[in-house]
């Protein structure tokens, strides 16, 4: 009976990348494509069945890169009329959705290759190659404007007070007097959160803010062997990783999404994690709803920041 959840309950996971890939592909973000290629080559990593990553992600690669064509070539999110149209991208999303997750429950229930050099090989080469692609997307990404203006800004607010920042939210105000301002518009956030909260807060909030971060991630590797544990240290990577490169700290679903991964990496316990009580798993979910909740309906306020009002030279 755990044999057949076990599959059935891969079967449901690997139903839900293709679909994934499809979004990451209209949103047009090669830093989501650099965050997932952390996260997968993290997961390879910690896993502790590293062929069997290999072989997932071999066999998920058909239907993801389908859809990921799919996607470029409908062009729906071009001006003018799309190739393909939105209810045919939704049904061919949905067969490659099915056929992932049938041929991952089918693969779960063969028996497993044979040890030999050419799958070690591939097991070890795969993080390789996802860090390798992944900073190639990420030179790619640094390249463009406005990202680039940004982080020339925040750099310069670092200069001008390299010890203490220049205050928590101030970014806004530079952008503002920048001469990029008037080609960009606005913008409150450097889109870096390492690089403004250097800006901001200085080496030393910089300091606090990746200890209190990074801390989790040191659970990971002694708890590699508690189930979850690896793919949870994979989206906790792409959450940082791409908090690096984008403004995730605005958005609280995501942010409450990446330090409830945190969380589990740091409550993860090889030895007592199937002792917990069950009350006390269900309050610490409880609270984790509750914080996200509490967090997204922040959302609704209506103060404006500072930075955001007009500026006007004196």
């Amino acid at each position: 009976m755990n044999v057949k959840r076990s599959i059935l309950s891969a079967g449901l996971a690997a139903a839900t990348v293709p679909p994934l890939t499809l979004a990451l592909a209209f949103s047009g973000s090669k830093a989501s494509w650099l965050s997932l290629a952390f996260g997968l080559a993290t997961i390879a990593v910690l896993a502790s069945n590293p062929r069997r990553v290999a072989r997932t992600v071999v066999t998920l690669a058909l239907p993801s890169a389908l859809l990921v064509w799919v996607a470029h070539a409908s062009r729906l999110t071009h001006d003018g009329t799309p190739r393909i149209g939105g209810p045919v991208v939704v049904a061919i999303a949905a067969a490659a959705a099915v056929g992932a997750a049938l041929a991952v429950a089918l693969g779960g229930r063969a028996r497993e290759a044979g040890r030999g050099l050419s799958h070690r090989l591939a097991a070890a080469a795969a993080p390789a190659i996802l860090v390798f692609g992944a900073v190639a997307v990420f030179a790619a990404a640094d390249t463009t404007e406005p990202r680039r203006s940004y982080f020339a800004v925040a750099w310069h607010e670092f200069s001008a007070h390299p010890l203490l920042g220049s205050g928590a939210g101030t970014f806004g105000r530079y952008w503002l007097e920048s001469t990029h301002y008037v080609q960009y518009g606005g913008a409150l956030d450097a889109h870096s959160l390492y690089l403004e909260t250097l800006a901001e807060l200085g080496p030393l909030g910089l300091l606090l803010l990746l200890a209190f971060l990074l801390y989790p991630l040191r659970f990971a590797v002694g708890n590699r062997g508690v189930p979850g544990v690896p793919a949870a240290a994979g989206a906790a990577v792409a959450f940082l990783v791409h908090a690096g490169v984008d403004w995730d700290w605005e958005l609280p679903a995501v942010v409450v999404a990446g330090l409830c991964c945190l969380a589990a990496l740091a409550a993860a316990d090889n030895r007592v994690h199937e002792d917990a009580p069950r009350l006390a798993r269900l309050a610490a979910l409880a609270c984790a709803v509750i914080l996200g909740l509490a967090a997204i309906a922040g959302t609704a306020s209506g103060a404006e920041p500072s930075a955001a009002q007009t500026f006007e030279a004196p």
